[in-house]
Formats: C-alpha cells, structure tokens, sequence
C-alpha cells in the first residue's frame, strides 16, 4: 500500500523554508477536491478505504443535516433486534455493535424518503453547489488581493516564483499572497524555452534559468481589478557564469 503523501519524509524539509508555498501551492493544485457520493468510495485525501459522511457542521453543509437525520431515523427506529423473539438488544450507538449487525435496520418504508431524495439527484446539486462555493470564494479572494496590489503600483518587492507557464512565470510577494504574473514577453534579454516537466524556463543564449520557489525581484507594472490580473516585470541581475552553468548541468534535456 502506498505510504499517504503527508507521511513522507521529504516534506519535512520544505517547512520554514522560502518554498513551502510553493509546495502548498502544488500539493493543492494536484488534490482532487472532496466530494459527496450516493455510495460508499475510499478517501484519497487521507489515504483511507471508507470515506466518513460528513455530518458536525449543519451550520456550513447542507449534507451535514442530511445525514443528521438519517442518523436520527437509526437511532430512533432501527431495530436493535433480528425480530420480537430474540431477548438480546443490540446499543446501536455503541461501537460495540460494529460488526455485529446482520439484518435489516430499517423498513422499506423508512428507507423510502431518503431513497428517493438520493434518486433525484441530491448528491449531484449539492456537488454542484459546492464548486459554485469554491468559485466565489476564489473570485473574492482573487479581487480582494488585486486591491491590495493597487497601492503596491510603481514599487519594486521580492518575490518567489509561485507558477511556471510557456507564457511566462507567476511570482507571489509575501506577505499579502498577492500573485502577479511576469510575462515571457518582457523578458528582452534572451530567447526563453519552457520545461515543463521540470517547471522551468531557461534561456537559449544566456542559460539565465527561473523555475518554481526561485526569490525574484519584480516591478508591479500593472493592475486591473475586475480581470484580478496584476503585471510584473522582473529586475534580472548580472549573470554568473559558473554558477549558472553549474545549476544547469545535467538538467538541460528533459527525460
């Protein structure tokens, strides 16, 4: 069985250094966001065969008071016995019953109103109406942090490189989160190829190389609030050759 992400050892070397951002950054991109389903799946997120109902925050989550009520029809209806003759009585709110029940819990009758509100399509809007959360909040997010860069125009901040495209890089100014992106075409001194596989773009000529929790200064250049689009421009220092060439060696051809 393969060992859950968060229980290897590597990860532990990224925390209080200048890319644990960026490897949360990535760990979330790559998660699959959590989902409800009408049956019974594992829980990739915490490596675990069952996945748990949700069912503590009625406030937040309408499946939270489905499922209340279903685990109230159990406790209240449910028969705690195969039928009348058996004498024995089984606590169905103790763990002790785990494993221990071999019959029917409820009717066909009690099962039937939460039946068919699965059958018409409940699990699907709530989903639904969840990505639709996410997207809110993302987009608030998105136009708050483009309002805060608004009083950063002009000013000149280091930075870490947060996301790396063909098109250019994203780089994130601590400690506000706000994220801008440098564009490939203001990068005027060289020709530069993106590496995906290596999360990088180096240049032709001068091998000037930017990749992912690289510490960048940038310009902000740019804001546009409704679009949440902020434009950097990055200050490229002096090149040093043997370094360069040195970070570079072995890593020039993708596998």
């Amino acid at each position: 069985m393969a060992m859950p992400l968060l229980l290897l050892p590597w990860p532990r070397h990224f925390v209080g250094s200048k890319r644990a951002r960026v490897l949360q950054q990535q760990l979330r991109e790559a998660t699959k966001p959590v989902q409800l389903s009408a049956l019974p799946e594992a829980n990739a997120l915490a490596a675990e065969p069952l996945a748990y109902a949700p069912w503590c925050f009625p406030s937040l989550h309408y499946s939270a008071i489905w499922n209340q009520l279903l685990l109230v029809t159990l406790l209240t209806e449910a028969k705690d016995r195969p039928s009348v003759r058996h004498k024995s009585r089984l606590d169905l709110s103790a763990d002790s019953c785990h494993g221990q029940i071999e019959w029917a819990l409820l009717t066909a009758s009690q099962l039937a109103p939460f039946q068919e509100t699965i059958a018409n399509g409940l699990v699907n809007r709530l989903n639904g109406r969840s990505r639709f959360a996410d997207e809110v909040e993302a987009d608030g997010l998105a136009l708050f942090r483009a309002r805060q860069a608004e009083s950063l125009l002009g000013q000149t901040l280091p930075g870490v490189i947060s996301g790396i495209q063909s098109y250019g890089f994203f780089v994130e100014l601590p400690p506000t989160q706000v994220e801008g992106l440098v564009h490939v075409s203001s990068l005027k001194d060289d020709w530069y190829e993106y590496r995906s596989r290596q999360h990088r773009l180096v240049g032709r000529k001068n091998r000037r190389t930017y990749k992912l929790g690289d510490p960048v200064e940038v310009e902000v250049l740019k804001v546009d609030v409704l679009r949440h689009q902020i434009d950097l421009a990055v200050l490229q220092p002096e090149i040093e050759p043997d370094a360069q060439l040195s970070d570079d060696d072995g890593e020039d051809e993708e596998s």
